[in-house]
């Protein structure tokens, strides 16, 4: 931005000189001209014309010339400046993208560090989940043998009574869905 603000304070510095150089120049002249004319009052008009036309070619070429070389060199200059303004732009790209880049790397490798943590405290619910539901079997299970054993052990029984009463107990238990998920308890 610097630099096209310089640039254009160039330019209107090269206009204004241009203008003061035009200025001078065709004041020199017409003080030539009129110094010319006074000197010269016997002169035929006719010739005082051609005169005039020689002075205003010559004082047009002179200025044409002025402006053109001024204009090679502000040509010049503005090339020179769209040059380091591409290659300011090029760089500034080239920082953009490789800024872009590393925030990216960053990103995914703290994405991936957040994901390890929840793996992790996921695996941890998980393992504590099983723990208590073996230990709600468990607790579920021996509170059936007690059961069976307060049953059992109030009676003396045969073999077949015996068995009756544990698969009595075992169907009840399962009636109550202490084999299941433990959701439906009676």
């Amino acid at each position: 931005m610097a630099q096209i603000t310089q640039f254009a304070m160039l330019a209107i510095l090269a206009f204004n000189l241009v203008i003061i150089i035009l200025l001078a120049f065709f004041y020199l002249r017409l003080a030539k001209l009129d110094s010319f004319s006074r000197g010269a009052v016997r002169i035929d008009r006719k010739f005082r014309s051609r005169i005039e036309k020689v002075i205003e070619k010559q004082s047009s070429e002179a200025v044409s010339k002025l402006v053109a070389s001024y204009s090679r060199t502000l040509e010049g200059q503005l090339g020179g400046l769209f040059s380091n303004l591409e290659s300011v732009t090029t760089k500034q790209s080239v920082d953009l993208a490789n800024f872009i880049k590393d925030q990216q790397a960053a990103i995914i490798k703290e994405t991936q560090l957040l994901v390890a943590n929840d793996v992790v405290k996921m695996q941890k619910e998980l393992e504590d989940y099983r723990l208590s539901q073996i230990k709600n079997l468990d607790s579920r299970v021996n509170q059936v043998i007690a059961d069976v054993a307060k049953r059992v052990l109030a009676k003396s029984i045969d073999m077949n009574t015996h068995q009756e009463l544990v698969i009595a107990s075992l169907e009840k238990a399962k009636a109550e869905n202490l084999f299941g998920d433990g959701s439906k308890q009676g």
